[in-house]
């Protein structure tokens, strides 16, 4: 029997698939492909976080030809905070 409910299968199928690449680029459309199977998506964003530098950087995105993408930013003092408090 499969013991791994629908979530958990997406889960572990994107994480093999990005494992499977050293620049998480190459497998940003497989990882779309399969998320659309489950859900309605129309764009897949990976930003880089950076701490000391409180920079927010896009590594990668799906579709390739998104405009509205911003390569890189650097947040103030607040701003960095809502992130941090956001991600946990």
């Amino acid at each position: 029997e499969n013991f791994l409910n629908v979530s958990d299968q997406l889960l572990l199928a994107v994480w093999q698939e990005v494992s499977r690449h050293l620049d998480i680029g190459e497998s940003t459309k497989t990882v779309a492909v399969r998320v659309r199977e489950h859900a309605p998506i129309q764009s897949i964003i990976v930003r880089q976080l950076d701490a000391e530098h409180r920079w927010v950087r896009t590594v990668a995105s799906w579709p390739d030809e998104s405009t509205d993408v911003t390569a890189e930013a650097e947040l103030s003092a607040p701003n960095w905070r809502r992130l941090e408090r956001w991600l946990r």
